[in-house]
């Protein structure tokens, strides 16, 4: 759905990885990754089409994590950083105001990009400052890249 976006191109995509769940207990595990895109539009516009195909791919909710913090869901989109936007809105805060403590998105970012700066430091800087149980709880997933799974039109 990202690649028919009017407006939108996913340029790359890094590694798929494998992840117990952030936040909470869950019998599940994640399938996590991050793509850079070209967008051309504003950036309230883009987390809407994000909304759409959270919609579409069976999320029904979204906004603050409910009584009890964070719980599953089918599937979960979030704007990371746009290239010299800050944003805080009810919707939207730009950069995503918790990407730095996250090892299954600053794993993935890396690989794509690690020089981005992000809440003062380099995305490779903030991988030091990853809990070492966080690092060795996220699985690469091998056989499969998202891009093999991009299928563009």
């Amino acid at each position: 759905m990202l690649i028919e976006a009017p407006g939108l191109s996913v340029l790359r995509a890094s590694s798929i990885y494998e992840s117990p769940a952030w936040g909470y207990s869950s019998d599940n595990d994640y399938l996590n990754a991050v793509i850079e895109v070209s967008w051309q539009g504003p950036p309230l516009e883009l987390a809407n089409l994000c909304y759409r195909i959270e919609a579409a791919g069976g999320r029904h909710e979204r906004g603050p994590a409910k009584p009890g913090g964070y719980h599953d869901r089918p599937i979960d989109l979030d704007l990371l950083w746009l290239d010299g936007i800050t944003c805080e809105t009810e919707r939207l805060v730009l950069p995503h105001p918790r990407a730095h403590l996250r090892s299954f998105v600053l794993i993935p970012w890396a690989e794509l990009n690690d020089t981005i700066v992000l809440n003062g430091s380099r995305i490779e800087d903030w991988l030091d400052f990853l809990p070492i149980e966080d690092v060795a709880e996220l699985r690469k997933v091998e056989d499969v890249r998202l891009d093999d799974l991009l299928v563009k039109p």
